[in-house]
């Protein structure tokens, strides 16, 4: 290959300088004006790698919370939940 393109481009040819960025297309349309091809760098990409970890750790935290949370009460049992609903919607109500 390199022999065919010295053949008919010559050897004053430089080769570019290799670049860190990939382009991302979008799969949608979505008419709002944005582009539909983004050029990212690596150091936008990391950049992002570390928002979505940031982002992750969070979502962990705030599941342990919430699981911590149930745990530490109990389940409603259904006839108290059955009793709190009749009671809002008035069914159960002597007329």
């Amino acid at each position: 290959m390199a022999k065919l393109i010295r053949t008919h481009l010559g050897n004053g040819l430089q080769e570019a300088e290799p670049t860190l960025t990939i382009t991302l297309r979008s799969g949608t349309r979505w008419n709002d004006g944005q582009p539909e091809h983004v050029e990212y760098t690596a150091q936008e990409i990391e950049a992002l790698v570390g928002e979505f970890e940031k982002l992750g750790i969070g979502l962990f935290k705030l599941r342990h919370r919430i699981e911590a949370r149930h745990a530490a009460s109990p389940p409603p049992q259904p006839t108290v939940v059955l009793n709190k609903l009749k009671n809002r919607s008035g069914a159960g109500q002597q007329r």
